[in-house]
């Protein structure tokens, strides 16, 4: 019995994450450059045909991941910006942080593919764009921490450092999970955001 429309629709969109998962973790490990075509196809268990019919090239199938995670961030910016109390919206994405730390591959991937673009110091506009988003959300979660330490819900400090320390503290960990499977094993979540809050004392 021939395929459906929508059974062809089906297996289009699955076999295009079976490469964008093999890409994401293939540039994240190794980068654009050392990573080729052929290794992407055969982690993703297709033919280099059938790659080539989803994206014309590596380099577009890598912008569309970086353009990918990227969002995600972007998304994350527009929460932080949200006028609620700053300790609840940063214990909110703390929690689908670590919950993705732990139990998303694809996450780690992304963060680490993030890392890439950083280090890559490749003069290109468009990741250029793509980092000064990345900037604005340092400068949002800036914000919102000085925000919670003017209402007395988290320590007093430089509130840009702060931010900085968080997103170190996200970033640091995706690469340490990535590098040290499976002995990693992802810190208390009360630790990732301790340098927040004053120390109790007994």
């Amino acid at each position: 019995m021939p395929r459906t429309k929508k059974q062809f629709e089906e297996m289009r969109i699955l076999t295009r994450e079976k490469i964008q998962t093999a890409a994401m973790y293939l540039f994240a490990k190794k980068g654009l450059a050392a990573t080729n075509v052929q290794e992407i196809a055969d982690a993703a268990g297709i033919s280099i045909g059938l790659l080539y019919k989803h994206y014309k090239t590596k380099d577009a199938l890598f912008y569309e991941l970086v353009e990918f995670a990227f969002n995600g961030l972007k998304d994350i910016n527009l929460r932080l910006c949200v006028n609620e109390s700053p300790k609840v919206i940063l214990e909110q994405i703390i929690d689908e942080i670590y919950e993705d730390l732990v139990n998303n591959e694809d996450f780690s991937n992304l963060m680490n593919l993030l890392t890439q673009v950083i280090l890559s110091g490749k003069e290109d506009k468009k990741l250029a764009g793509l980092l000064e988003q990345d900037f604005k959300m340092f400068q949002s979660l800036s914000d919102l921490i000085r925000r919670g330490q003017e209402l007395g819900e988290f320590r007093s400090g430089d509130s840009f450092e702060m931010a900085i320390l968080f997103f170190s503290v996200i970033q640091g960990l995706t690469i340490f999970k990535t590098a040290f499977q499976p002995v990693f094993k992802v810190p208390a979540k009360s630790l990732m955001t301790s340098f927040l809050y004053e120390e109790r004392k007994e």
